[in-house]
């Protein structure tokens, strides 16, 4: 059974986790997907899905940073969500 990280964004760009009770970081959601749990992020009040271009804004931080760690599964897993 995959085990799934729910998180809602707010407005001003932060990340709840009602299953963590805290905000969290990009590279905390980051860390979770490594570990192959199902990741879905929801904008609050409307609950409108915006997982891929979260788990977007991971890659696209981890390019930044210079540490890529994206695995051709997660690629194919955001390819399957969109």
């Amino acid at each position: 059974m995959t085990e799934t990280l729910k998180v809602v964004k707010y407005p001003n760009r932060r990340l709840y986790s009602p299953d963590l009770n805290r905000y969290i970081t990009l590279a905390v959601v980051g860390d979770y997907w490594d570990r192959d749990w199902e990741v879905n992020v929801f904008v609050h009040r409307t609950w409108v899905d915006v997982t891929i271009p979260t788990l977007l804004e991971v890659v696209r931080e981890r390019v930044r940073s210079g540490r890529l760690r994206v695995t051709r599964q997660q690629l194919r897993a955001l390819g399957a969500k969109a």
